[in-house]
């Protein structure tokens, strides 16, 4: 959707390179390390830009210093979702029924080191519970495991998970952020059901390699912005308020990644969590 319209705008292509793996290190990589002359940018996340650097021993890439922010593009809640058939309907009996079951409830992740793995590591901690971590490689095998109840629980995007909730083979518990979600006007907030702190939430935003021109920058933030916020296209991103766009300057990007980081930190140091 972004890439048509900036190809449109600028009359060259805009190319998507898609590099899977690692939850989106390879890709920032590779981007951090290309010429800063205005042909690459990237497509990054918290996974990429907040959480994988915490994790990682030895940084392949410094977040801040190896990149300039363009602009946030989307920002979007977690939903915890669990298997239909489980003995639990609500935040409350989940978390009674794992208290009592220590160790033998799984959760899904789409990996280490991901957006989904450090929010079900968050709430484990915010409820004292004993849950195991089951990685993935992608979202529609983690959605797959939880259907089919090979594990019983995960941190899902509400958009991929709508169609699943609606039509019975996921059922929600709860969802991150400070509102409820448009789509799914039922389910309450983490807060509300009880579990309040962090709010953890996935954003998406746009960045480009150190150095690369000011007016380069400039003059693509200004169209990144403009675009987001055509009826078509926001309309398509929020997805019956399934995520929030936003669209907005890269000082505000820049320090969402810094106070992202100092919280994110915190909890990986407290719980001693590292990748495998």
């Amino acid at each position: 959707m972004l890439a048509d319209r900036l190809t449109t705008t600028f009359g060259k292509p805009f190319l998507i390179d898609n590099r899977p793996g690692a939850t989106g290190v390879i890709g920032t990589q590779l981007v951090a390390k290309a010429k800063p002359d205005g042909y690459t940018f990237l497509i990054g996340s918290n996974s990429s830009h907040v959480i994988a650097p915490l994790l990682l021993e030895k940084r392949p890439y410094d977040p801040i210093a190896d990149f300039e922010p363009i602009s946030m593009i989307i920002r979007y809640p977690l939903l915890l979702v669990v298997n239909p058939g489980q003995p639990f309907r609500t935040m409350n009996e989940l978390v009674s029924f794992a208290k009592k079951n220590p160790g033998k409830l799984n959760y899904a992740s789409i990996g280490q080191g991901s957006g989904t793995h450090l929010a079900a590591e968050w709430f484990k901690n915010q409820a004292g519970l004993d849950i195991v971590h089951i990685p993935y490689k992608g979202v529609s095998q983690a959605q797959a495991a939880v259907m089919s109840g090979e594990v019983q629980m995960w941190f899902d995007g509400p958009r991929s998970a709508l169609q699943l909730v609606r039509t019975g083979r996921l059922h929600p518990i709860a969802v991150t952020g400070p509102d409820r979600v448009a789509a799914l006007p039922q389910v309450p907030t983490m807060q509300e059901a009880g579990i309040a702190s962090m709010d953890p939430r996935i954003w998406i935003g746009m960045l480009a390699p150190k150095g690369t021109p000011s007016p380069i920058l400039e003059k693509l933030g200004r169209e990144v912005r403009r675009i987001v916020q055509v009826p078509e296209v926001k309309t398509f991103f929020e997805a019956e308020g399934t995520a929030e766009v936003v669209g907005g300057p890269p000082v505000q990007l820049a320090n969402y990644i810094q106070s992202e980081s100092k919280e994110w930190k915190s909890l990986i140091d407290r719980l001693g969590i590292k990748l495998e």
